[in-house]
């Protein structure tokens, strides 16, 4: 097997998708999926339950960052609280050189 590295300061994240979510005026459930990219979410109010394929849900909450990985089966929906506001951006890395 061939090492290869990568400086850090030269991946490039490509920025797909950014949002704000807010349950009072957006649809919070997410059905099964898989993403093909990057993820973060960063919470700024209420909950928002996540499950992904063979595990146990686990509940994001104020103040939480979350990352999720691409190729991730997994749905969300609100937690306890009823509610959740919530940064969204989706991305991937790429390389500012030619990486062989």
């Amino acid at each position: 097997m061939t090492e290869k590295v990568i400086n850090l300061l030269d991946a490039v994240p490509y920025v797909r998708h950014v949002a704000l979510v807010d349950s009072t005026k957006d649809k919070c459930f997410t059905p099964w999926r898989i993403l093909y990219d990057f993820e973060i979410l960063f919470i700024l109010d209420g909950e928002l339950v996540v499950r992904e394929r063979r595990k146990e849900a686990y509940t994001l909450r104020k103040n939480d960052f979350h990352i999720m990985q691409p190729n991730v089966w997994h749905t969300r929906h609100l937690g306890e609280s009823g509610f959740c506001r919530y940064y969204n951006v989706h991305f991937e890395f790429s390389s500012k050189g030619d990486i062989q």
